[in-house]
């Protein structure tokens, strides 16, 4: 059967019973006829269907624009399939802005799948670039300081200064990560890590 949204759902091997509308549809896989399963429980169809509300700007935390290749279900679940790794004690979170804060196409070239953690310090990085300044800095009558973890690390005039020192914490940081997942992630984020570079803005 071929869905509105155009997924051939016989020929990626599942046989549809019941109505199938554009984004759904009840499912038996061929090679387990006795089970039958409901295609949105699968975590690669469940966040195929976030990234498409994404698209549609039904998130207001996340803008982005799906590329036209990942529109088709079947696109998407092989790049899943073949990206999606698994980490003893960790969770993994989808990320489009890893190897660019700034980006906002979906795609196969600009995704990932990174631990939470890390992820966790890209969305800081994106929220920062909303103020014009660098992660963690701020700035009151001329004077800028970086504040983590609820208290001031240091404090200078001179935003450059501060931009270095907070530049030379952010590398150790992402050194930091390299080292825990190394041999835990793909090469390229662990290569990614060792390269990350905090910026003004974002980056």
């Amino acid at each position: 059967m071929i869905a509105k949204n155009g997924i051939d759902w016989d020929a990626m091997g599942f046989t549809v019973y019941g109505e199938c509308p554009e984004y759904k549809g009840y499912i038996n896989k061929i090679h387990s006829r006795d089970t039958k399963e409901n295609i949105s429980y699968e975590k690669s169809y469940r966040l195929w269907e976030r990234v498409i509300q994404i698209d549609r700007g039904n998130e207001c935390k996340n803008t982005g624009i799906l590329c036209e290749q990942w529109k088709q279900y079947e696109n998407f679940k092989k790049w899943y399939d073949e990206n999606i790794y698994e980490i003893e004690n960790e969770e993994l979170e989808f990320s489009y802005k890893f190897w660019n804060v700034k980006n906002d196409i979906i795609s196969p070239e600009t995704s990932a799948f990174i631990p939470t953690e890390i992820n966790k310090v890209v969305r800081n990085i994106i929220r920062s670039a909303e103020t014009g300044l660098m992660l963690n800095v701020s700035v009151q009558k001329n004077l800028y300081t970086i504040r983590m973890f609820g208290e001031g690390i240091a404090s200078s005039n001179n935003k450059e200064e501060i931009y270095e020192i907070r530049r030379a914490i952010f590398k150790r940081q992402m050194i930091d990560f390299a080292e825990k997942y190394k041999g835990k992630v793909p090469n390229k984020i662990y290569e990614r890590l060792l390269n990350f570079e905090l910026k003004e803005g974002g980056q």
